[in-house]
């Protein structure tokens, strides 16, 4: 049997299991195989990643720390996720279930909705993509592409998996994310269409975005290749503590003067705080409290979607007491 042909059937014999709730015995009647044969095809189904297993545990909240996260710096809403003893890439997917639930129950009819990009957004497009609804939305993608690295979490494919979820439409800014120098990010910036799609990010309804830190152990600008380790500790050393869209800013929040800002295409974070778009940021993991505490003292997020690690952390990190 050819590769192709075998793919179909391991699908159709999933569909009939997984979906249309038919009995191994069933199945092996129908396809004249062996009910052992049925259940080694579906073990090979979810091998070859035909068949995914999603298993929705339920979100248990820390109602005590969002609280003090919204006093403490003025947030509209917190979301704390309770860690526990959950690895990094469990609390991510966490992190994107309550973001796509939070897109879906704020975004309104005949909206735009601006993105980011990272591993963090590519788990709320994942957990969309299980609750599909149509809104008449238009998704902008609010930075350039990489195009080296994983198309789902830096690219094109983000944008439009996002969009296909909520029924709408997208918008790509057709732009690399890092240019050589000043003169080329001014040049393309005032290019007439990547200035209407950033104008276009700025009337925005909502934006949900990822927090990228300059923690090497964890930043998705270095770990995908997009800049060496030796770039990440320069950008460190510089003052920088995180990122959203790669607008690097300082421990306090204020947008840091360096190289590294001076050749990004992307929203400029600071006109975005300033408009009247509600910005979403998804981030956990105390290493990443830095760079969230810098947004937040930034002023560039509305909402914050993160887990009791980074909670802690941030709140302890001026004696609990900062407003």
């Amino acid at each position: 049997m050819r590769t192709e042909e075998r793919l179909q059937l391991l699908a159709e014999i999933a569909d009939q299991y997984y979906e249309q709730g038919l009995t191994q015995n069933q199945i092996a009647r129908t396809h004249g195989y062996s009910r052992s044969a049925i259940s080694r095809m579906l073990n090979e189904a979810r091998d070859k990643h035909i068949v995914q297993i999603q298993i929705n545990y339920p979100l248990q909240r820390d109602r005590t720390l969002e609280r003090t996260l919204e006093r403490q710096y003025d947030l509209q809403s917190a979301f704390v996720v309770k860690r526990g003893g959950l690895p990094y890439r469990h609390i991510l997917r966490r992190l994107g279930r309550l973001g796509a639930n939070y897109v879906i129950d704020n975004l309104p009819d005949e909206s735009i909705l601006g993105i980011s990009w990272g591993t963090t957004i590519f788990e709320v497009s994942n957990a969309l993509t299980t609750a599909r609804r149509n809104f008449d939305v238009e998704v902008i993608h609010m930075m350039g592409t990489i195009g080296k690295g994983d198309p789902f979490i830096e690219g094109h494919e983000l944008v439009r998996s996002i969009a296909n979820s909520l029924g709408g439409k997208y918008h790509e800014l057709h732009s690399p994310l890092i240019v050589e120098n000043k003169a080329t990010q001014k040049a393309l910036l005032n290019e007439p269409n990547i200035r209407e799609t950033l104008d276009m990010a700025l009337d925005a309804d909502l934006a949900i975005v990822g927090v990228g830190s300059t923690d090497t152990s964890i930043s998705t600008l270095m770990t995908g290749g997009n800049i060496s380790k030796e770039e990440m500790q320069n950008i460190q050393e510089q003052g920088a503590v995180g990122d959203i869209c790669l607008n690097h800013y300082d421990q306090d929040g204020k947008v840091l003067d360096i190289d590294i800002n001076q050749r990004v295409i992307g929203i400029d974070i600071k006109k975005l705080a300033k408009s009247s778009c509600r910005v979403v940021g998804v981030a956990g993991d105390e290493r990443k409290a830095s760079a969230i505490l810098g947004a937040l003292r930034g002023g560039f997020l509305d909402v914050l979607i993160t887990d009791t690690h980074a909670a802690r952390s941030i709140i302890d990190s001026n004696g609990g007491t900062e407003k």
